[in-house]
């Protein structure tokens, strides 16, 4: 009985032994994952195996290994998407397409699974919890006038493709990832972002500046970041077709406004006449230049040849007498004045309420930050000293009164009887108009409106075509 005791109490010792072993490896086994799940967890910024990164410079070397003294495998460029495979020190290994090595981490942003599905994207149609924090967050930084409704409408967009044109992101309206996680951590107002750009400058806000000015086809190229001769031909001819002072600084008022700006350049045909006198009988550029002016002002039909016959004669004469000046049918010194004069107020006119489509429409407004009708209208005339009521029913009273047949660029459009609308002839059929609550200064087509009562000049007289 003792040795078969004996043998039993070892046994079970042996037993417990093994037991006792085996639950220490597994307490160690459970607390090595734990500790692997803690620092996956609690160390976000670190890259985790199909990540996705995006490149923040151009031309950035992709080396075989961890270090500078390792060979170039190849190189990828600013905004390339890469598959980051895990880190080592400094630097990431990354794949992009065929391409897998490792590129310094100052070159990359990490994109998490985490980040991406905080970030969910939001466009216009969409509605819910998600627009109204953009919306709120919009609104604090200056980009968007109102209220945050949750609902992604056009103010809305505009809203968005504003803070991305000022930041240098793709402008397509979309607020995806970028978009969304550069705006939540922004504290910086739509105003403060207005620096004084002048011939020299270098950096971000230039470059940007520079995409905008691509975008719109006033310049040509890339966006390098310095403030050269060509950006600075490229302020100048925007600032004279938004009807700006033209000095080639992009202060705040150029900038805020091209920002703001959706409209492409178009050439337009701004010659002045530079001769001293023409007459019957003239013929050759100037001439050309002469009857364009008339026609764009609507005393002459037709085409510009170039040569001054019957048809400029009266065209001329019509002008003169118009405008209560010697009628001889001469374009002299002081008639060529008049005209050009007259000409290159419709123009900036034009060009200046060109430049505020986009701009929110606001109950009373009259400033870029957000305008009604006759805000509008009040607004571009008052750039050229013509000072008029804050009314659409005072405004459609003054001015001169102007035949459907007789309309041209610059001219005042009224609707509704009595006036209860007012907008902008620009030209080809359309006008600009600040319509109503929740929609933006835009371009509409005169021929949709049934209702058209008025229409009033005020930058120059209207001929008596009988």
């Amino acid at each position: 009985m003792r040795k078969a005791d004996t043998r039993k109490r070892f046994e079970m010792s042996s037993v417990r032994s093994v037991k006792k072993t085996a639950g220490k490896a597994v307490r160690s086994l459970i607390c090595l994952v734990l500790v692997a799940v803690m620092c996956l967890t609690f160390l976000p910024l670190s890259a985790r195996a199909d990540d996705t990164g995006e490149i923040t410079a151009t031309n950035v070397n992709v080396r075989v290994g961890a270090g500078l003294n390792y060979s170039i495998a190849g190189k990828v460029s600013y905004k390339d998407k890469v598959t980051v495979l895990g880190e080592e020190g400094d630097w990431y290994k990354i794949q992009k397409g065929s391409l897998t090595g490792y590129v310094f981490k100052d070159y990359i942003t990490i994109t998490t699974d985490a980040d991406r599905a905080s970030y969910s994207t939001v466009r216009e149609g969409d509605t819910g919890d998600s627009v109204k924090a953009m919306q709120e967050k919009l609104i604090k930084l200056g980009y968007l006038n109102g209220i945050a409704d949750g609902e992604f409408g056009e103010q809305t967009l505009a809203a968005v493709k504003l803070y991305q044109s000022r930041k240098g992101l793709t402008v397509d309206g979309a607020a995806g990832y970028r978009t969304l996680s550069l705006l939540y951590k922004d504290n910086t107002t739509y105003d403060d972002t207005f620096g004084k750009l002048t011939i020299g400058a270098r950096g971000d806000s230039v470059r940007a500046m520079q995409k905008k000015l691509i975008e719109l086809k006033y310049l040509n190229g890339v966006a390098d970041g310095v403030y050269g001769n060509k950006t600075l031909a490229a302020v100048k001819l925007y600032q004279q077709s938004r009807g700006l002072e033209v000095d080639g600084i992009a202060g705040a008022a150029t900038q805020k406004c091209l920002f703001a700006d959706s409209q492409p350049y178009v050439a337009v045909n701004t010659a002045k006449i530079s001769a001293g006198s023409l007459a019957k009988g003239s013929s050759g550029e100037e001439v050309k230049k002469l009857q364009s002016a008339l026609i764009y002002l609507g005393y002459m039909s037709g085409g510009a040849d170039g040569k001054f016959g019957d048809k400029t004669d009266t065209a001329v004469r019509l002008y003169q007498r118009t405008n209560g000046m010697t009628v001889d049918g001469v374009a002299g010194p002081n008639t060529i004045k008049k005209i050009n004069a007259e000409k290159q107020l419709c123009e900036n006119v034009v060009a200046t309420v060109k430049a505020q489509i986009g701009i929110p429409y606001v109950y009373g407004g009259s400033s870029r930050s957000g305008f009604d009708c006759s805000g509008l209208t009040m607004y571009v005339y008052g750039k050229y000293g013509i000072k008029m009521g804050h009314s659409s029913g005072i405004q459609s009273r003054i001015g001169n009164a102007v035949p459907y047949s007789q309309i041209r660029p610059g001219d005042m459009v009224g609707f509704y009887s009595p006036c209860g609308h007012v907008g902008i002839y620009i030209g080809g059929g359309k006008f600009i108009h600040a319509p109503q609550t929740g929609e933006l200064v835009k371009i509409a087509d005169l021929s949709n409106r049934n209702n058209l009562t008025c229409i009033r000049r005020f930058t120059g007289a209207v001929p008596n075509m009988g």
